[in-house]
């Protein structure tokens, strides 16, 4: 299993500087690329790196610094297999039980939680990909509430500020997107979530992307050693204490 230990470096970056560096990463393999090729990714948010690698046979996305979880699709069967690489287990259910049962924990304790619907949006065709922009209001004191104590420190009367969602559109199936969209807990627009940031400061960036042609998906195959378990979105969460848990479950 592929593996990658590259810190994660958050500068204070403009939209727009961030934008025209993803589009010299980018632009180097999306001229000569077909839709038969496939695409790896590197992307980092605040939990760790996810490794992204699609095909037309499917995809599979790949957490190994500080998340104990990877998950795969295939085309052919249209089965979702999520397994923990450290604690051996694994689970197997349809695509379209996934999409609707599967939760981000951690954005529920999260600004970005409170991503619904944009206020604006913006494209930018660049060699051939729709770079998509959009643009949210969201509650500059979401974090500093969800660190108090409950039942003891109140909201602050709230202070609004922009966040930037980037996607891009690739010549790829559905599902993919759908699903990187899900893991990350961000809504459901065209495309694969490649940046998103508030106030300048970056919660998911891209820092490679690269087509790659005969490539073959690392898919998961268990072995004896590894259990199957019934699906469960707990199964696959950050931990966090008690009382956070139980105020946000159920989901």
């Amino acid at each position: 299993m592929p593996r990658n230990n590259t810190s994660v470096r958050r500068p204070k970056v403009g939209h727009h500087s961030i934008l025209f560096l993803l589009c010299l990463v980018y632009c180097a393999c999306i001229s000569s690329v077909s839709a038969k090729q496939g695409y790896v990714l590197d992307q980092h948010e605040k939990l760790g790196l996810h490794k992204i690698y699609i095909t037309d046979e499917g995809i599979v996305v790949q957490a190994p610094n500080n998340l104990d979880y990877a998950v795969q699709y295939k085309i052919a069967d249209k089965q979702v297999t999520m397994w923990s690489p450290k604690k051996h287990f694994y689970c197997v259910l349809p695509y379209s039980q996934w999409i609707k049962e599967y939760r981000n924990m951690y954005v529920s304790a999260s600004w970005y939680g409170e991503l619904n619907k944009p206020i604006s949006s913006t494209v930018e065709h660049v060699s051939g990909a729709d770079y998509r922009t959009y643009k949210f209001m969201v509650d500059a004191n979401v974090p500093e509430y969800w660190r108090s104590n409950f039942g003891q420190a109140k909201k602050t009367v709230p202070s609004s500020q922009i966040a930037l969602l980037t996607t891009i559109e690739l010549p790829i199936f559905p599902q993919a997107a759908e699903m990187v969209t899900r893991l990350y807990g961000l809504p459901s627009l065209p495309g694969i979530p490649i940046k998103l940031i508030k106030q300048k400061f970056i919660s998911l960036q891209t820092t490679k992307c690269a087509a790659a042609s005969n490539m073959s998906l690392p898919f998961f195959v268990p072995t004896p050693n590894f259990k199957k378990k019934p699906f469960s979105s707990q199964l696959f969460s950050v931990k966090f204490d008690g009382d956070l848990t139980n105020f946000v479950l159920p989901y």
